[in-house]
């Protein structure tokens, strides 16, 4: 039975033995699929994997987000779904009190 723990295993092993190949080049039919299985599984992210064809050579530039100063909530967008009174509440006092209540009587919102 091949296990997570087995697999890597495997995957080391087979790296080392075939020293010429490098990436998923290294890799049996079998152990990719095991790989991607795991990957789907645990939702990782690995640029071999992913990108097969451009590794091991590599990336001449790699292009993000930066990341974020502060992560703002907007009370309207948030409630549309969840609460439509805390949503349409008239003014943000009145939302403010609503949303205080969903602490204390709604603690699965809350924790939201």
């Amino acid at each position: 039975m091949w296990t997570a723990s087995s697999a890597r295993a495997s995957v080391r092993q087979t790296c080392r033995s075939r020293s010429a190949s490098v990436g998923t080049a290294a890799l049996t039919t079998d152990q990719l699929r095991v790989l991607g299985e795991l990957r789907d599984r645990y939702r990782f992210f690995h640029w071999s994997l992913e990108f097969p064809d451009v590794l091991p050579g590599g990336f001449s530039c790699v292009l993000g987000n930066p990341p974020w100063e502060h992560t703002e909530l907007k009370e309207k967008e948030f409630f549309a779904a969840r609460d439509p009174e805390i949503a349409n509440a008239p003014n943000t006092a009145a939302r403010a009190r609503l949303i205080k209540q969903v602490a204390e009587d709604r603690p699965g919102l809350w924790a939201e």
